[in-house]
């Protein structure tokens, strides 16, 4: 049987340090609010779908005309990887996803409603492709499980039920402003990455040299 390491860290312990790092948290912060904002989206866009006069019955397929638009951004990761900067691609994500949900907010047609689905694909890319292989690489071996557990939670968890019942309360006044809470939340998050996320060796890890 394998001898316990002496002294040896917990993982999730070292799993919250690594989060907490400045280089770390100035991405995963911005990711909270990201997914606060897609909960909302998750929640009431089918809703949103009938109340602008679209029959029920497609309401399925409306909600799931995204993943025609995300599938060519997740097969053309690499290519797209190698010609644009990993920072790029979040903030354009983040920015896709403010527009989106303003739109959805502000101009609510049956036309809108379908047309803001073509941004689904960056927005996919930026929240779900992107960030476990940042964090893939600024984790160690050691406690690398853990980080993406403690993401996951965070993120899929926590903020996602923040998110729909905030907008719940929202909701109650209108479903106008549910979105608007999450295109609130979006652009803060666009911004908190604007300003405080640059790391060249995620660049380098990700794209290679260059």
């Amino acid at each position: 049987m394998p001898e316990p390491r002496a002294a040896a860290t917990v993982p999730t312990a070292a799993a919250w340090a690594e989060l907490r790092r400045p280089s770390t948290f100035a991405l995963v912060g911005p990711l909270v609010l990201l997914f606060v904002s897609i909960s909302v989206f998750y929640a009431f866009y089918p809703r949103l779908v009938v109340e602008v006069g679209i029959d029920p019955a497609w309401v399925g397929l409306a909600s799931n005309l995204g993943v025609l638009f995300e599938l060519p951004w997740l097969f053309l990761a690499p290519a797209i990887l190698r010609r644009t900067s990993v920072r790029s691609l979040m903030l354009f994500g983040a920015a896709c996803m403010t527009v989106r949900m303003a739109l959805l907010a502000t101009v609510a047609t049956p036309t809108t409603v379908l047309a803001t689905q073509v941004l689904h694909g960056p927005v996919v890319m930026s929240l779900y492709l992107i960030p476990p292989m940042v964090l893939d690489h600024k984790a160690s071996p050691d406690f690398r499980n853990s980080v993406q557990g403690l993401y996951a939670a965070l993120c899929y968890g926590a903020a996602r039920f923040v998110g729909s019942g905030a907008a719940g309360h929202a909701a109650e006044f209108g479903l106008q402003w549910a979105f608007a809470l999450a295109a609130a939340f979006a652009l803060a998050a666009a911004l908190w990455l604007w300003a405080s996320w640059r790391d060249p060796a995620v660049e380098t890890a990700l794209r290679g040299s260059r």
